[in-house]
């Protein structure tokens, strides 16, 4: 700020000298407020997000997941153990949940859904989800960084219990309701983080340390050029237009005229001329020879 220091005899001040003098410091204390710096967060040019660990390009696909329906929602039940022995394998473990899934919101992760998941290293609940069951994402020994959407309310007793790699915790809204030893045997330096002019923090969240998430600054531009992935509208099948079939014309059978048969002519049956009976002949009777008496002995 500069100052101008200006004597002025009093005998021969006059008003009009005085209000060009009034008006001189006027101006003065304007420009030097003008040249001031301005919020830049203010400036309609940038803004301030959260500074948030890298965790995945896009959501998963729902095949990763196993889940169910309930009244409408989904409930994570479990984990493609193939998809994540895969991703163990690659080095590249990070998962961010869909908030839907068949058009149903995602809103529980269930009881032991990711437990002992070793191809998980980092992972991002979606703002649908308002629920974190018993031990859901226990064991997870290479699990390091979480972040945690504003939807949640409630996370149940030891929900990241033995994620000895777990370093880092980010709540993106209020502090939720938490059950008994939600991080116990998780690595000795994890923070937690939350974002400012959120409720219910203190210095200590579960007995770990809190602290604020930086904020930095992100051009408007930037913010608003990023893609939006909009849904794949698959190809609409047009129905196949089954070729009309044209009723074939059978050839009208002419009646078959059968030939008339004539009665045949029966043979006139000759009298059959009887054989002449021949007169049997009788066989001549022989005489019948007598015995001839022997003559009698005459005793002498």
């Amino acid at each position: 700020m500069r100052y101008f220091i200006v004597t002025i005899n009093p005998s021969i001040m006059k008003p009009s000298l005085l209000l060009v003098f009034l008006l001189l410091l006027v101006g003065c204390s304007k420009n030097n407020q003008n040249n001031g710096s301005e919020d830049p967060a203010n400036d309609g040019q940038t803004t301030l997000q959260p500074k948030l660990p890298k965790v995945a390009d896009k959501e998963a696909s729902p095949n990763t997941f196993e889940y169910l329906v309930q009244g409408g929602q989904i409930v994570i039940t479990g984990y493609n153990k193939d998809f994540f022995a895969k991703a163990k394998s690659e080095g590249n473990g990070g998962v961010i949940i869909p908030e839907e899934i068949d058009g149903m919101p995602v809103t529980i992760i269930g009881n032991r859904a990711f437990y002992r998941c070793d191809g998980l290293t980092s992972v991002l609940i979606p703002p649908t989800v308002v629920n974190i069951r018993l031990q859901a994402f226990s064991d997870c020994k290479n699990l390091t960084d979480v972040v945690i959407s504003e939807g949640v309310t409630e996370i149940e007793t030891a929900a990241f219990i033995r994620c000895r790699e777990l370093k880092s915790v980010t709540f993106l809204g209020d502090a939720p309701l938490v059950g008994e030893d939600i991080f116990y045997f998780s690595h000795p330096h994890l923070a937690i983080s939350y974002i400012p002019g959120t409720a219910g923090w203190d210095k200590k969240f579960c007995k770990k340390p809190t602290r604020r998430v930086t904020m930095e600054k992100v051009s408007v531009s930037e913010v608003s050029a990023k893609p939006v992935e909009e849904p794949v509208e698959e190809p609409v099948e047009e129905p196949v237009e089954e070729p009309v079939e044209e009723p074939v014309e059978e050839p009208v059978e002419e009646p078959v005229e059968e030939p008339v048969e004539e009665p045949a002519e029966e043979p006139a049956e000759e009298p059959a001329e009887e054989p002449a009976e021949e007169p049997a002949e009788e066989p001549a009777e022989e005489p019948a020879e007598e015995p001839a008496e022997e003559p009698a002995n005459s005793e002498n």
